[in-house]
C-alpha cells in the first residue's frame, strides 16, 4: 500500500509540472547558487604566493651567508690563536711572523696553519721560496726558522715522518756504522742542523770519540710515539772535532716504518678546525 502511494505521488508530481513550458527532469533536483571569484582576487592571491616563496628563499639564502661567515669568522679566530701560541708573547714576536708570512707568501692565519699540517704543501712552497731567493744562506735559515716555529717536526703527530729535516734538537738516535770489518752501534743525539746538512754527536769509545772515515753512510732509528720504530740511513760528509765533536750528515728521505707501535684511536687528537 505505502509503495503504491509512494509512486502516486510521484507520477503526480511528473504530470502536474509536465504541463510547464521547459520543464526538465533535472529541474526537480535541488539546484544550488554558483558563486563566481573575481578575476582580480585569482590574479592577486597567485602574486602573494610567489612574493611569500621568494621572501623565503631569500631569508635561507641570507642564514646560509651569515652561517658560512660565522664558520669562517671562527676558524680565522681560532687558527689566529694557535698561531700567536706557536710565535709566542716575546720581545721578537712581530719580526718571527713576518718571517712566517714572507717565507709561506700569505698573511692569512688559516692559511699558515695548514702549512703546519700539510708536509706536502711546505715542501712545496719551500722549493718554491728558495727558488725565488736564489737559495740564499739567509733563505735556508729563514726556512729552517719557520720549520722550527710551525712545529713541523717528528713531535707534530699531524704530520708523517718523511725526511731527516723533521728531526727536533736533541733527539735520540740509535745508529750504528761499518768501519772496516768491525760494525760499530752508538747511541747519539741531533745537535743542529739545517736545510742540506744534520750534525750529529760523534761516537765515543772509553771517553774518546771515535775517528769515522771511509764511510759512506751511517744507519740510525728512532722511536715515534702512536707510530713506532723507523730505520733510516744518512749519508756521511765530514768529521769535525773541536769542543763539540760532531758527524755532519746529509738528509734523507729514504724512511723506513720497521716496526708499528699499538695505536688506541680513542687517544687520538681531534682536528681543530671547523667543517
Amino acid at each position: 500500500m505505502k509503495q503504491a502511494l509512494k509512486l502516486g505521488s510521484w507520477f503526480s508530481l511528473w504530470f502536474f509540472f509536465s504541463g510547464q513550458q521547459n520543464f526538465e527532469v533535472s529541474d526537480l533536483a535541488p539546484k544550488t547558487q554558483q558563486v563566481e571569484v573575481p578575476l582580480e582576487w585569482i590574479i592577486g592571491a597567485g602574486v602573494l604566493a610567489v612574493l611569500l616563496i621568494i621572501i623565503l628563499i631569500v631569508q635561507i639564502q641570507l642564514k646560509r651567508k651569515s652561517e658560512v661567515k660565522m664558520r669562517q669568522k671562527y676558524n680565522f679566530d681560532h687558527a689566529e690563536r694557535l698561531l700567536n701560541s706557536m710565535i709566542g708573547s716575546g720581545p721578537n714576536a712581530f719580526e718571527l711572523r713576518k718571517l712566517i708570512e714572507a717565507v709561506l707568501g700569505t698573511k692569512d692565519p688559516i692559511e699558515i696553519m695548514n702549512f703546519s699540517r700539510s708536509l706536502a704543501a711546505f715542501d712545496k712552497r719551500s722549493e718554491e721560496y728558495l727558488e725565488l731567493e736564489q737559495n740564499s744562506a739567509e733563505a735556508q735559515k729563514a726556512l729552517t726558522q719557520t720549520r722550527k716555529l710551525l712545529n713541523l717536526s717528528l713531535n707534530n703527530s699531524n704530520i708523517p715522518f718523511t725526511s731527516s729535516k723533521l728531526l727536533p734538537i736533541g733527539q735520540a738516535l740509535q745508529c750504528q756504522v761499518q768501519l772496516g770489518e768491525r760494525k760499530l752501534k752508538f747511541d747519539s743525539i741531533v745537535l743542529a742542523q739545517s736545510e742540506s746538512k744534520l750534525l750529529i754527536k760523534t761516537p765515543q769509545v772509553e771517553e774518546r770519540p771515535v775517528e769515522i772515515k771511509d764511510v759512506a753512510e751511517i744507519s740510525c732509528q728512532i722511536e715515534r710515539h702512536k707510530d713506532g720504530v723507523y730505520e733510516f740511513r744518512l749519508p756521511f760528509l765530514a768529521q769535525k772535532q773541536g769542543k763539540q765533536n760532531v758527524l755532519v750528515m746529509h738528509h734523507s728521505s729514504d724512511i723506513k716504518l720497521i716496526s708499528k707501535a699499538n695505536i688506541d684511536k680513542d687517544t687520538l687528537e681531534e682536528e681543530w678546525y671547523m667543517e
